[in-house]
């Protein structure tokens, strides 16, 4: 845990052959809401917490739940797999386990072979694996910030430091019962980002989900989940793994990959209030179907409205090429992240948002409706009203995205008949 992001390590399970769509790792690396992590959400988000009440869990999930970003980072070629968020982020009600469901199969990894402890005893050599020096990295200031993450892992898997790291060890106790769940005892060293990652045999079967170590400072007792409640788990999501030997797959229902719930049609509503400037997502590049040209030292280009600067908008110039109406329906500002990202607000300042006064506002046209186009081919309209200021509008579920296309399909028309339609701002919001 690092500020707001929580790192540890995955293990790929599945069945033979068919790629690997879902990864089990512990639940405390996916879950937010213990004790002590309310505590830091309430003065996250600028909450009392002398002689206040802790919020609840529902009222937290409302500000932060839709802003958490879950994702698979795969070190072996800095490839990024996008998680499917909190409701196909399975968890264990009773084991501290959660499977990750991997948007697209990871083509760099195989499914793990999951063994069994059944045949070991206490002594026998284990090995630990993962990444606990993820969790070192410093000065990442939130999950949210995806791409600040993302920066700083590229800089260190671009100087050699991705290793995974591997101790060893023996195992100390088996068959350790606590609320009912199975665990391991070793003597692996293990620490923060190694949550989730396997311990292996010497055959270099799974057989344990490292989970925890404590410590009083000359030496630590090290924990894993016994593999026994991972197949358990996995049989009660109807998920396949492989077991030793004969590489069997092992399923209690057909080894296809489960097919994703239909996503709701997305939708956008009013936003009322102004997003928490941390959430922010910048953009970083910007084109348009058409610009209206240069006037003297005024530029109306399309990079205009990504800036933190209101003086000039984009500003269309169908009416001077000859096409569509000339009030600039159908013409379009694409806007482009460095890479992926995940948004559920926007903030747009429509028409000539020149502050000086409302003559050069009204005396040029402003979107009415528009189309927002998403990379992952999903789109939604909305009809905005007729402001000199900043609109929020909410989407109803996060969309990730590689740029947002902005289409004007009707305009609020200039009162002195200028068929210039123009965008000041337009802001992304996690």
């Amino acid at each position: 845990k690092t500020a707001s992001t929580y790192t540890g390590t995955g293990i790929c399970v599945g069945a033979n052959g068919q790629g690997v769509h879902y990864v089990v790792t512990n639940r405390h690396v996916v879950e937010y809401f213990t004790e002590d992590v309310l505590l830091e959400l309430v003065q996250f988000l600028g909450g009392d917490t002398e002689g206040a009440e802790m919020p609840t869990v529902e009222e937290l999930e409302r500000q932060y739940l839709e802003n958490v970003d879950v994702r698979v980072f795969i070190l072996a070629d800095n490839s990024v797999y996008e998680v499917y968020y909190w409701d196909d982020v399975l968890t264990s009600e009773i084991a501290d386990l959660a499977l990750l469901h991997v948007r697209g199969a990871i083509t760099e990894r195989e499914a793990a072979v999951l063994g069994s402890t059944d045949d070991l005893d206490v002594l026998d050599p284990v090995v630990a694996l993962g990444y606990p020096g993820l969790a070192d990295i410093e000065d990442i200031p939130s999950s949210r910030f995806a791409s600040s993450f993302e920066a700083k892992l590229a800089k260190q898997i671009s100087s050699g430091t991705d290793t995974i790291t591997v101790t060893d060890g023996k195992l100390s106790r088996l068959n350790i019962v606590t609320q009912g769940i199975t665990q391991i005892q070793h003597t692996a060293d293990i620490a923060h980002g190694n949550s989730g990652g396997p311990l292996v045999n010497e055959r270099g079967e799974v057989i344990g989900v490292n989970t925890f170590s404590m410590s009083d400072g000359t030496s630590s007792i090290n924990y894993a989940i016994d593999i026994s409640e991972v197949k358990r788990f996995l049989k009660q999501n109807k998920l396949s793994w492989i077991e030793p030997d004969s590489g069997t797959t092992v399923t209690s229902s057909p080894t296809t990959p489960p097919a994703v719930k239909p996503q709701e049609p997305l939708k956008l509503t009013e936003y009322s209030g102004t997003p928490l400037s941390f959430n922010r997502v910048r953009f970083t590049d910007a084109s348009a179907s058409s610009v209206y040209p240069r006037q003297g030292s005024y530029s109306y280009e399309p990079t205009n409205v990504i800036r933190d600067d209101v003086s000039l908008p984009w500003v269309e110039n169908d009416v001077r090429t000859g096409r569509n109406s000339g009030d600039g329906i159908g013409e379009y500002i694409k806007l482009s992240f460095s890479g992926k990202e995940t948004i559920s607000i926007l903030g747009l300042h429509l028409g000539f948002a020149n502050l000086a006064g409302y003559d050069v506002y009204y005396g040029n046209n402003r979107p009415r409706e528009l189309r927002f186009d998403f990379s992952d081919g999903s789109s939604v309209q909305y009809e905005f009203d007729d402001f000199n200021r900043m609109q929020y509008v909410q989407l109803n579920r996060p969309v990730t995205t590689s740029y947002v296309k902005i289409t004007i399909l009707s305009v609020y028309p200039s009162n002195i008949d200028e068929h210039s339609t123009c965008i000041t701002t337009v802001e992304a919001y996690k």
